[in-house]
């Protein structure tokens, strides 16, 4: 694809940002190479076909194909580790104390921006090893993404040997099941732990969410980096509606609430109490 003409890089980019956020207004090179493959994968005669296709959609499926490509999916098992400790340290034994006190056997958590699967896993896994088997408790993690594409490999719970290395031994044995050819195997999720786990598709930017919460933890790392002051603005408030008193917020390491209007009572790096 060549160069993007200003005119049809300013409206792709306005687009992307009125239905996701997303701020793409010094990401001109980025776009361009993003939406070349969208255009190979499609057949679409470059941007001005894709910007065509944007506008007189009715479906909202070529929107979600563009975001699909414009969305920066980074992501691996146990990113940012002393999120982690947190949670097994101090997040779960002060919540248990807790829920007991109330009799209330209910813990609900959301990956809000979960890519492909490994970071509710990830949480799925510390906190099934520190229930331990026989726990009693009702505990589901709920995982969103904007991005089909990377929600349809989270379902499916599929990763290679390279993906799953930063999980710990005793984990990859516990709680995957390796398939296929020895040189070159397959990780899937164990049934016990994928149960645990339910992929939607949201975007964030909805007034309304179509659930109801609370959640006792809500992570939403290295998102809002691409978001400008409103919209993170705008996101924080929506979190924390949907959020049970004392529930924890995660952001990514190299995220700040400083600057935003918020209403959260800051713990440590990255992580945030209502």
């Amino acid at each position: 694809m060549t160069r993007i003409p200003e005119k049809i890089f300013r409206e792709i980019v306005d687009i992307v940002y009125r239905e996701s956020g997303i701020v793409l207004n010094d990401k001109q090179e980025l776009l361009e190479a993003r939406l070349a493959s969208l255009s190979r994968k499609k057949g679409y005669d470059g941007a001005q076909a894709v910007l065509d296709r944007l506008k007189a959609d009715k479906t909202g499926e070529v929107i979600i194909e563009v975001l699909d490509q414009v969305s920066t999916n980074l992501t691996y098992f146990f990113r940012e580790p002393a999120h982690f400790d947190f949670v097994v340290k101090v997040l779960l034994p002060r919540l248990l104390l807790q829920k007991k006190a109330k009799r209330q056997t209910r813990l609900r958590f959301w990956s809000a921006a979960c890519s492909s699967g490994e970071e509710p896993y990830s949480l799925a896994m510390i906190v099934k090893d520190y229930l331990g088997d026989d726990h009693g408790w009702d505990f589901k993690i709920l995982a969103t993404d904007i991005s089909t594409k990377v929600l349809r490999k989270g379902f499916e719970g599929r990763y290679r040997r390279q993906e799953v290395l930063r999980v710990p031994a005793a984990m990859a044995q516990r709680y995957f099941v390796r398939q296929g050819d020895r040189h070159d195997p397959i990780y899937q999720i164990a049934d016990e732990i994928k149960k645990l786990v339910v992929f939607r598709r949201l975007n964030l930017l909805q007034e309304t969410y179509p659930f109801s919460g609370p959640f006792d933890l809500i992570l939403c790392r290295n998102v809002m980096i691409y978001f400008d002051q409103p919209t993170k603005q705008d996101l924080l408030r929506r979190f924390h509606r949907y959020m049970h008193d004392g529930a924890y917020l995660f952001t990514g390491h190299s995220e700040s609430l400083t600057g935003s209007e918020h209403l959260f009572k800051r713990i440590q790096v990255a992580v945030y109490q209502k």
